[in-house]
């Protein structure tokens, strides 16, 4: 829906692109010289882009007949931006615009780039198949598609760059994915273009893959001939993402976790950044040299953010000096990192932190399944990121440094952290999302380890589980009563925090819409009433429903008193019970529009906060529901996973 919600009679035809095709295969991709039509054939082609593509469009332009040929370019252009049809890049206003029709090109060719590193082909394919229906609506009469990579290294290879995060241009990393997933949306009138690649990785500028004016020239030549039809490069065979190493894991779309406020729970453990940090002995409990999961409460008080050097929340041993390390865990350059390094190697998996809350608690948790090598990465109970190493570790005798890494090099955490547990199982996503907000009484099964930094005083922080391995706070480190730890669920309870805003306050529609979320409930209960975000637009008496999955209406209440923006919440005349693990909506009227809106919110992850949750998409035949009408009634259309900020109040 956002910005399409406007009564579309393509609604129907626009749906159907989003049915995957076959899957194409890395070891098939082939670039077809029919995938470039004559440019004659086409009285206006413009190229959507980011940064870099400005760089070589000129060159590529001297190889055409500039005036049926124009840029639309934005800084960081990523994919999944140019999906949103708000996104600033689309009130740019083109360059060199075409003579012929510059009002509505018939072509466009999309340089589809990501700004993280990632081998996700399945999260670039969605954000691939949003761009192009976004374009269908920029462009109505659009009759070709051309989608070409962000350029690679030289025959594909990658590129090393010291000062990256892996070591290499991240340009060159993520090129066989974005191809990849190119080849999985191929077909009819989306076509493959021209497969970009550096001549030399001298041709970069930085760590990023912005390239050298020289660079520049080369690519543009290139991709100039093949869309004049006169260059079509051969077929290429690519190595896979997952022969690459260290692999960094997906990133999921960017959104706003639901931070945490402080609770009831005591105390935490504070630390300066410079000095400060709480060891614990080893001990063989603590190796995590077999399956293991770690958990860790934190929060980044670095000025500025998450966009900073190394600062680790937690490691075993050393990773500047012992090629054996199990586990470590830090926050570098806007992405939570976890990672292992054995017979030397570093094996990492990262996840963006674009748009997560700074300065604000939040819950880490990481697994480690020794048969498979398999590590995920989860972040306030989500999953985030997944993938696979390739060898086992020794493990090493040095302590658990909580708050630093051990040793040479301590990357000295700066903020607050609290409940750290370690685990000799793998637990399950269930297992995470349903104790994470609370302290164990007793400890569970597996539990070899738990430092919950209830004390408050002292220097000893206990280990409350397993044979004890008591931390002890060295450097300055302290304590605080800043903690996000409550002694069980805080009811009514809600999908979100009063705290928590928008990314769009009122959208410009103004058609009479029900707007609606899906969620469930991990316990029975009873459902109070009904809460959503109002925007300075949304005028008009409200209506609040409650649905079960099939569209019975169970309870209905109007919204008195309403304030002029911000959440407004009703209760239902009789609290409405519900069943645990039952999909329900929770729905609002807005008779004049002006709804809150987060295009893609529900793309590749839900809301989870226990024991409430709303779920992603994929696991819920789409969320984020909507249905027009002059009168309340019960909604099933979706579009683009668009978070239309219902909410509902729930009771035990």
């Amino acid at each position: 829906m956002s910005r399409m919600l406007n009564k579309l009679s393509l609604a129907s035809r626009r749906l159907g692109i989003f049915i995957a095709p076959a899957v194409v295969t890395l070891a098939t991709v082939a670039l077809a010289p029919s995938s470039t039509d004559a440019q004659a054939q086409f009285s206006c082609t413009q190229i959507i882009g980011y940064s870099t593509t400005n760089t070589w469009f000129p060159a590529a332009e001297a190889q055409l007949d500039s005036t049926r040929w124009q840029l639309l370019w934005e800084n960081g252009g990523a994919a999944w931006l140019w999906a949103d049809p708000g996104y600033s890049g689309w009130g740019k206003g083109p360059d060199s615009p075409c003579t012929h029709d510059s009002r509505s090109p018939d072509r466009i060719v999309m340089d589809v780039a990501t700004n993280v590193y990632t081998t996700d082909v399945a999260q670039l394919e969605r954000d691939i198949r949003n761009v192009i229906a976004t374009i269908r609506l920029k462009y109505p009469s659009v009759r070709q598609i051309m989608l070409q990579p962000e350029h690679g290294g030289p025959n594909h290879t990658t590129c090393p760059w010291a000062s990256a995060p892996f070591g290499v241009v991240r340009a060159t990393y993520n090129h066989p994915t974005i191809e990849a997933a190119i080849g999985r949306v191929v077909g009819g009138d989306i076509v493959r273009g021209p497969d970009p690649l550096v001549r030399t990785c001298s041709d970069f500028a930085d760590s990023i893959g912005h390239v050298t004016p020289t660079g520049a020239t080369a690519l543009g030549t290139s991709n100039g001939r093949f869309y004049a039809g006169s260059a079509p490069p051969p077929p290429s065979a690519m190595p896979t993402a997952a022969a690459r190493t260290p692999t960094p894991l997906p990133t999921v779309a960017p959104r706003t976790p639901t931070p945490t406020p402080g609770g009831s729970g005591g105390s935490s453990l504070s630390l300066n950044g410079t000095s400060a940090y709480a060891p614990a002995p080893d001990a063989a409990d603590v190796d995590a040299v077999g399956d293991w999961t770690f958990e860790a409460w934190f929060k980044d008080e670095t000025p500025g953010g998450y966009d900073h050097p190394r600062t680790r929340i937690a490691t075993k041993g050393d990773t500047a000096t012992n090629t054996e390390v199990p586990l470590f865990v830090d926050i570098t350059s806007n992405q939570l990192w976890v990672g292992r390094r054995a017979g030397g190697n570093y094996q990492v998996l990262g996840a963006s932190l674009a748009g997560v809350t700074a300065n604000a608690w939040h819950h880490m948790a990481a697994t480690f399944r020794a048969s498979t090598f398999q590590v995920t990465l989860y972040l306030d109970g989500v999953q985030v990121a997944q993938g696979t190493g390739s060898t086992a570790t020794a493990g090493n005798s040095a302590p658990v440094s909580i708050g630093r890494n051990g040793g040479t090099t301590p990357n000295f955490w700066r903020g607050k952290l609290d409940d750290v547990r370690l685990w000799n199982v793998v637990r399950s996503a269930t297992d995470i999302q349903g104790s994470f907000r609370t302290e164990f009484a007793s400890s569970p099964a597996g539990l070899v380890a738990n430092w919950r930094f209830r004390e408050g005083t002292g220097s000893t922080a206990a280990d409350t589980a397993g044979a004890p391995q008591n931390a002890t706070l060295l450097g300055g480190a302290g304590w605080s009563t800043d903690s996000p730890i409550a002694s069980g669920p805080i009811c009514p309870c809600s999908l979100w925090a009063s705290t928590a805003t928008p990314e769009v306050a009122s959208h410009t529609d103004t058609q009479p819409v029900e707007l609606g979320v899906k969620f469930r409930s991990d316990i029975a209960g009873s459902v109070t009433g009904i809460r959503f975000f109002k925007g300075p637009s949304n005028t008009g008496l409200h209506t609040a429903n409650l649905w079960t999955a099939d569209g019975t209406r169970l309870a209905t209440a109007t919204f008195t008193g309403e304030s002029a923006t911000g959440w407004q919440q009703v209760t239902f005349a009789s609290p409405v019970r519900i069943n645990p693990n039952t999909t329900y909506i929770a729905s609002y009227f807005a008779p004049r529009g002006g709804y809150a809106r987060d295009l893609g919110y529900f793309s590749a992850s839900g809301v989870d906060r226990s024991p409430l949750h709303a779920p992603a998409s994929n696991l819920s035949g789409g969320n984020g529901v909507y249905r027009y009408g002059s009168a309340s009634g019960f909604p099933t259309t979706t579009y683009q996973s668009t978070n239309y900020w219902v909410d509902v109040l729930f009771a035990p």
